[in-house]
């Protein structure tokens, strides 16, 4: 293996050799050919130059022929002006043959370093060809297949570029001609159109502007409770909703408020919002509907940095319905009217006559009178316990509350039926 590898690289080294030799040899015989050239047009200069005596001599008789009575003087100036220009004529041509004589040696020069630089290259070409197998020709139905595959994939592209309602199909459609109309009685059809155009630009405009209150920071004014005042006539003076003052005063109980009492009013509907461990403004934001950038411009916050305990200010968001129900006192309602004849909390039980703790309330009707649901919820057990409850339901209602309905004469409802409040 050694052994072939010194043999190609020692060919290689000949061959290149051989390319600079080659190179040399023209380089050298251009420089000779081109010195020769050179001389001989300097030697041809020198000799035009001195103008020889029998030359003179000849244009003098010639001379003397034409002109046989003109003076001496005359006859030899004529004489050599003619011989200057004769003699400057000869030299343009034999300057003109030196220089197509030397492009033709230069020509001959440069082919001659392509070849030497070129041959190599080109033999090397030939093997590297020698050594690809060679590729098999396309039949000609072959290049028609694949032209005609060619032509229905380019119609299949167009189809689905130039569909109806594409941009690219808008600009292929031709635009509309626009005629202006000549005289009055025909340009005040076109003034029409063109106002209901505008007006109509106008109203879509009107119907995209942003709602910008969202993202305007809280103030608040206080208000004093006079007597007779009630939350829902407050709100609607101020144009708020009845659960932006509950939430925003933080209300648990609407039946305590009493006249001197002191509200917050804002200036805009929204809840407050107290930030538990682990939540983010991006949470919060879309638990209400809302957003960070409004929450951070309602709160006037820097950052989206926030801790637990915090209060936030969550703009036209709204308060749960069934809490805001348990704050004005309408979360439950009577399920029946009549007697009450116990109440909750300690009492004399009337089977025992010893004092227990009463989990409820009694009110005493005519038996078959209707009893409704305290509140909306879902029915989750039905049951009849003769000699404690009777028959009784228990129904499960939002945030965790339960009602119990015993003592009943009959049952209609089913477990897992929701009822909605009174019903």
């Amino acid at each position: 293996m050694q052994s072939v590898i010194e043999h190609q690289t020692v060919g290689k080294r000949g061959s290149a050799r051989k390319v600079a030799r080659r190179i040399v040899a023209v380089t050298a015989h251009t420089g000779v050919e081109l010195l020769g050239i050179r001389r001989n047009a300097d030697r041809n200069a020198d000799h035009a130059g001195r103008p020889t005596r029998s030359s003179l001599a000849s244009q003098r008789v010639s001379s003397a022929s034409k002109r046989p009575n003109a003076p001496r003087s005359v006859h030899s100036a004529t004489a050599a002006a003619e011989g200057s220009r004769i003699k400057q004529d000869e030299r343009a041509v034999r300057q003109q043959a030196a220089r197509r004589r030397i492009a033709a040696v230069q020509e001959a020069a440069r082919k001659q370093l392509a070849g030497a630089l070129l041959g190599p290259a080109r033999s090397g070409l030939r093997r590297l060809a020698s050594r690809l197998p060679a590729v098999p020709r396309p039949r000609l139905g072959e290049l028609h297949l694949a032209f005609a595959v060619a032509v229905v994939l380019a119609v299949l592209a167009l189809g689905l570029i130039l569909q109806p309602g594409l941009p690219l199909y808008a600009l292929m459609q031709q635009s509309p001609q626009i005629t202006l109309p000549d005289g009055e009685q025909t340009a005040e059809p076109l003034r029409i159109r063109l106002a209901a155009r505008d007006a109509d630009y106008s109203a879509r405009e009107e119907a995209t502007e942003v709602d910008i209150s969202s993202f305007l920071g809280v103030h608040t004014t206080e208000y004093e409770l006079a007597s007779g005042d009630t939350l829902s006539a407050i709100a609607a003076r101020k144009g708020l909703r009845l659960d932006t003052l509950v939430s925003f005063n933080r209300i648990t109980d609407a039946r305590r408020l009493r006249a001197g009492d002191t509200i917050k009013v804002p200036n805009r509907d929204g809840v407050l919002h107290t930030v538990s461990r682990g939540e983010s403004l991006e949470r919060i934001a879309r638990s209400h509907g809302s957003s960070v950038n409004a929450l951070l411009d309602a709160n006037d916050l820097e950052s989206a940095r926030i801790s637990s305990g915090d209060l936030l200010f969550v703009p036209q968001a709204r308060m749960d319905s069934t809490e805001l129900a348990i704050v004005l006192g309408d979360a439950f309602r009577w399920p029946v009217r009549g007697r009450l004849s116990s109440g909750f909390g300690m009492r004399r039980d009337p089977f025992t006559g010893t004092r227990r703790f009463h989990n409820g309330i009694d009110i005493v009707n005519r038996p078959g009178t209707p009893v409704r649901a305290a509140m909306s919820g879902r029915v989750v057990h039905v049951e009849n316990q003769p000699g404690n409850y009777g028959k009784f339901v228990i129904m499960r209602h939002p945030r965790g509350y339960q009602t119990l309905y015993a003592h009943l004469d009959r049952i209609t409802v089913s477990s897992g039926q929701y009822l909605s409040q009174g019903q």
